[in-house]
């Protein structure tokens, strides 16, 4: 799940699974703490910048710090509109919601952090 979720939601997600697709168990995770074990670490700090949100994640020994986690509502989309305005001042043409989608498939392949 994201960091900073609502425990109403968890709640309703997990009555979801039990109730209406009869799951035997549920085990619900932050998605942060789990890309850090991934590479074998319990602590560390991870930036999670998906298409609409950025969360800063701090860590320490597999629990999240919620009191330190921070969002940010600067992602992917912000990045592939920057780039299109980068591209139009230099000349390049865009149907802006035709071409929308090949800027972002050009800024997913080729740029990089």
């Amino acid at each position: 799940e994201p960091p900073l979720n609502p425990t109403k939601n968890r709640e309703k997600i997990i009555e979801v699974m039990f109730e209406t697709y009869q799951f035997a168990g549920v085990y619900i995770a932050i998605q942060a703490v789990l890309t850090l074990y991934a590479q074998g670490l319990l602590t560390g700090v991870v930036v999670d910048s998906g298409d609409g949100v950025t969360h800063i994640c701090p860590i320490y020994e597999g629990f999240l710090l919620p009191h330190l986690t921070r969002r940010l509502d600067i992602a992917g989309r912000d990045i592939t509109r920057y780039l299109i305005k980068l591209l139009l001042l230099r000349g390049y043409a865009f149907n802006h919601s035709a071409d929308f989608e090949t800027v972002r498939m050009m800024k997913e392949k080729l740029c990089y952090v």
